[in-house]
């Protein structure tokens, strides 16, 4: 009895305090840097306001694109809808925004960097960030995983979508 005590005991002192969720995603398109910035200001105010948001996974309402300012993202999935609140910060006009979860106002710690950059006529989009879980929020992980995998492959969806009227076609 008092050895599994012990080795349960163990087992808290030695448990994790946190778990880390990265995630990352990278999106190359012909569509001009300055457009998908401007589609990105007006997500940051009313996502349904814009087509470069996938809207049927969440939508944003905010203050806009402005440090210290705060954006409400509501995630819908098919049992439920949860809003949790983001802080923006170190937002370059035409460039990138960092966002990060308000504490009390969303179930992780953390947040993500989103930045544009233009290479050889081919603006590339980047999103990368991570996440500080509970060890007991495997739920919440579980949910972010599959939603992050949808989230981001509607966005790369709606840009490739958007290609053939906002690029030029070379011939």
């Amino acid at each position: 009895m008092l050895l599994s005590f012990l080795t349960l005991l163990s087992f808290f002192a030695f448990a994790e305090d946190k778990v880390l969720v990265e995630f990352e995603n990278r999106i190359e398109t012909c569509i001009a840097q300055e457009i998908l910035w401007e589609q990105m200001e007006l997500s940051m105010e009313k996502s349904t306001d814009t087509w470069l948001w996938p809207n049927p996974l969440s939508e944003v309402e905010g203050a806009g694109m402005i440090d210290d300012s705060q954006i409400d993202v509501t995630y819908k999935s098919f049992f439920f809808s949860r809003t949790y609140s983001y802080l923006l910060s170190e937002v370059e006009a035409g460039v990138g925004f960092r966002y990060t979860a308000i504490e009390g106002q969303h179930p992780f710690e953390g947040g993500a960097q989103v930045w544009f950059e233009t290479i050889d006529n081919k603006t590339i989009f980047y999103w990368k960030g991570e996440y500080l879980t509970d060890p007991g929020d495997w739920m919440e992980r579980a949910f972010f995983e599959s939603y992050s995998k949808d989230f981001f492959e509607s966005f790369a969806e709606t840009i490739e979508d958007r290609e053939k009227d906002l690029c030029q076609v070379i011939q």
